[in-house]
């Protein structure tokens, strides 16, 4: 099986039409629904920054101190953000999950 690659750039261009915005939302819909992964291309975000996204979430997964992950409990915290760990995820009354997750979005300035 391969993931599928999506490319985004259409949505970082002023240009694109309704269409083709809505044809890549598609596209990522069916990825969720049937391998539940992908890869995006055309994001923007730089190698280096991703590479220090990436450092830093495997830092705080093994080094992070309970209380600090504790602070940023999905749990404890507003809109589907945060750290959530193993057994914390319930769908349907039952715990589901085998590893710790990460649930982020970007920052948002005012």
């Amino acid at each position: 099986m391969s993931l599928p690659l999506i490319d985004i750039s259409p949505f970082l261009d002023s240009s694109s039409t309704p269409e083709t915005l809505q044809s890549i939302a598609d596209k990522i819909h069916t990825a969720c629904r049937t391998t539940g992964f992908f890869y995006l291309t055309g994001h923007g975000v730089p190698v280096a920054e991703q590479s220090q996204i990436l450092s830093t979430t495997r830092a705080f997964l093994v080094d992070g101190t309970d209380a600090e992950k504790e602070a940023l409990s999905i749990t404890t915290n507003d809109h589907a953000r945060g750290y959530q760990r193993i057994g914390d995820n319930v769908t349907g009354g039952r715990p589901t999950g085998t590893k710790p997750s990460i649930f982020m979005l970007p920052h948002l300035s005012p």
